[in-house]
C-alpha cells in the first residue's frame, strides 16, 4: 500500500542548485543561474521520483495557492497534512526568514501539524513519519547544512527551524560513544533522530531507503522525545 506523503518546503529559495536532475547533479555542467528554479522545481522531479512509493499529498503546478488568503492556504494544507502518514521536508539554504518569528512561517506549524494527533469527526490522525531532505546550494553543495569531517558528520541546526532541530537527537536512550580523534562526544546510529534525513542526491537515489528508516522511527516514537510544539 502506498504511502500518503506530504512535502513541506520553502516556495521561493532561488539559492538551490540550478538543476534537480540527478544525473545534472552528479555531472554538473558549467555554473549557470535561472533564478526560476527554486525547491518548487525540486518538488517537480520528486514527483516523478516517489510514484511508486506514494499517494502525493502536495499541490500540483495547476492547484495555485497564492492568491487566496492565508486561512484558506492554512485549511487546505492542513487537509493534505491530516490525511498524510509520511512528511518530508526540502531543506533549503534560505528557507528560514531572519525577519519573521518562526510560529509567522509556514513550515513550523506544517511540521507541527506533522507530529500532532489532531482528532476530527471521531478519527484521530497519527504522527507522520518525518523526513528532512537537504537540497544541494547554489555551488551544489550541502556544507550549509551537513559537514562531514574524518571522523563525524555535523549538523548545522542554525539552518533548521527550532521545532526540526529539536527533533534531531531526541533518542531517549541513545547510544553514545567519545571520539578518539576529536575527543568529542557523538552518537551512534541514524536512529539517534526521529526525523530520518539525507542529501539530496542520496534521497533520490534510493528513496524507499529513507522512507522505510522513517517508518522504523514512526512505529518506535515511544523512544523518542518528539517535540510538536512552536
Amino acid at each position: 500500500m502506498s504511502n500518503k506523503i506530504f512535502v513541506s518546503y520553502k516556495y521561493y529559495d532561488i539559492n538551490v542548485y540550478q538543476n534537480p536532475d540527478m544525473d545534472k547533479i552528479q555531472n554538473p555542467s558549467p555554473f549557470y543561474y535561472d533564478e526560476n528554479v527554486t525547491p518548487r522545481s525540486y518538488l517537480n522531479y520528486l514527483s516523478s521520483v516517489l510514484s511508486d512509493y506514494a499517494i502525493e499529498k502536495w499541490e500540483k503546478d495547476d492547484e495555485d495557492l497564492s492568491e487566496f488568503q492565508d486561512e484558506t492556504i492554512a485549511s487546505k494544507l492542513k487537509d493534505k497534512i491530516y490525511d498524510s502518514t509520511i512528511t518530508i521536508v526540502l531543506i533549503s539554504p534560505k528557507m528560514k526568514d531572519a525577519y519573521k518569528y518562526e510560529r509567522d512561517q509556514w513550515i513550523p506549524w506544517e511540521v507541527s501539524y506533522s507530529l500532532k494527533e489532531i482528532t476530527r469527526n471521531g478519527r484521530t490522525s497519527k504522527t507522520n513519519a518525518m523526513i528532512a531532505v537537504v537540497l544541494p546550494d547554489l555551488q551544489n553543495k550541502y556544507d550549509y547544512c551537513i559537514e562531514q569531517t574524518t571522523c563525524c558528520t555535523t549538523l548545522k541546526f542554525s539552518n533548521f527551524f527550532t521545532i526540526i532541530g529539536n527533533n534531531f537527537f531526541n533518542k531517549k536512550n541513545a547510544e553514545t560513544y567519545q571520539c578518539r580523534e576529536c575527543g568529542d562526544k557523538h552518537y551512534r546510529g541514524l536512529d539517534s533522530h526521529y526525523f530520518a534525513y539525507a542529501k539530496w542526491i542520496e534521497f533520490i537515489s534510493n528513496p524507499k531507503k529513507y522512507i522505510d528508516e522513517a517508518l522504523i522511527h514512526q512505529a518506535n516514537m515511544s523512544q523518542y522525545n518528539l517535540h510538536k510544539d512552536l
